[in-house]
């Protein structure tokens, strides 16, 4: 049966050359469709029943200027061609996505680095600082501030009263603090 007369079948509602119709063609779309979306690609068989939905709402139009398979075969590869170009689109704000939590947390490793490393070099100067100050500060501020004792604690260990603890305290932490800021400005430059 020629392609005219089969289309003509199909149309009136003859299942049998619907069948036909679909047979026809359908292996040769199939081989298009893989050669675009690849032979494993479980939407090749998808574009092929797209296309023959997309034909059978046109097959009445079809005015028989060309072969029926390369009119088919030309929808079956733009559809092809749009499901690529939906990949690619999905591909690319997936990518974006993903480069931008990356990024963001490349970005974020970065800054805990500066201010890991920024942590360390001023508890160093600050170490030395303290090193630098008399013995007595060194063992108010080690007491208090390093090993956490209650002044009280600081007071009965260094053997001296409380009141003395406290304001001697507040003069080694002023010391070492301007020290520290001296250091600082050296430093910077």
């Amino acid at each position: 049966m020629d392609e005219l007369e089969l289309i003509r079948r199909a149309l009136s509602g003859d299942e049998a050359a619907q069948s036909d119709f679909v047979a026809r063609y359908d292996e040769r779309l199939y081989r298009t469709a893989i050669h675009f979306l690849g032979y494993r690609d479980p939407e090749a068989r998808d574009m092929v029943q797209q296309t023959f939905v997309i034909a059978w709402e046109k097959l009445e139009s079809f005015e028989f200027n060309a072969q029926v398979y390369t009119w088919l075969n030309r929808i079956c590869v733009n559809l092809c061609y749009d499901r690529l170009r939906f990949r690619q689109r999905q591909l690319l704000a997936q990518h974006e996505d993903l480069e931008a939590a990356l990024g963001g947390s490349a970005r974020a490793v970065e800054a805990l680095k500066a201010e890991e490393a920024l942590f360390h070099e001023r508890a160093a100067l600050l170490h030395q600082e303290l090193r630098s100050l008399k013995k007595r500060c060194r063992e108010l501020i080690d007491l208090r501030d390093l090993q956490g004792h209650s002044y009280a604690e600081v007071s009965r260990r260094l053997r001296l009263p409380l009141g003395t603890v406290m304001s001697s305290l507040a003069r080694c932490r002023e010391a070492l603090k301007l020290r520290v800021l001296r250091a600082l400005r050296v430093a910077r430059g």
